[in-house]
């Protein structure tokens, strides 16, 4: 089942630094495509590298906002697939099915384990020089079978619902089993 995240316990989602799909949306248009160089600045702040040759940068810098999911293992053919395509592949989200909780008209990407909207921060000359966008940690939701209380619980859960890190070349690796230390601030 889908619950919302205490904003507080947000940033926790991006914490296995796995793939993520980047999506955002106008009234007018939409897009998506995924995304590994993304990070957690603040507890209320996330970054994201974005080329300005892609077009969903054109698409957030129109909106304002971006929304980040982590996709499961299960979703590796479709990273590929999205990371291939370009905005010319308009029927690209013809076949993909969006959500949004909120009523807010954010595009979240069914199917994933999580999923973080943020509104940017405008930082222009990070924009320009470096691709960098920050966002500001909006709304949160993830699936509880995967992730509550504030983190994830991977490790009895199908290897299909994990998420995953992107090498090269194809090759992914799965988020694998979690281990807790005794008492690691004594």
């Amino acid at each position: 089942m889908i619950r919302e995240i205490p904003l507080e316990k947000a940033h926790r989602i991006l914490a296995l630094s796995s793939v993520t799909f980047v999506s955002s949306a106008t009234e007018d248009d939409k897009n998506i495509m995924p995304a590994g160089w993304v990070g957690t600045v603040a507890t209320d702040i996330l970054s994201v590298i974005m080329d300005s040759a892609n077009y969903t940068r054109k698409v957030m810098e129109n909106s304002g906002y971006f929304v980040l999911q982590v996709p499961r293992a299960s979703q590796s053919d479709l990273i590929v697939e999205l990371a291939k395509s370009r905005h010319v592949h308009e029927d690209k989200l013809a076949k993909l099915s969006f959500f949004d909780p909120s009523n807010q008209g954010y595009p979240l990407l069914e199917d994933c384990l999580a999923w973080v909207v943020c509104e940017i921060i405008p930082e222009q000359r990070n924009q320009e020089v470096y691709d960098l966008f920050l966002g500001r940690i909006v709304a949160a939701w993830a699936d509880d079978s995967v992730f509550r209380d504030g983190r994830w619980h991977l490790d009895q859960v199908d290897p299909q619902d994990r998420p995953v890190h992107y090498v090269a070349g194809g090759q992914f690796y799965q988020t694998g089993n979690g281990f807790q230390l005794a008492d690691p601030f004594k």
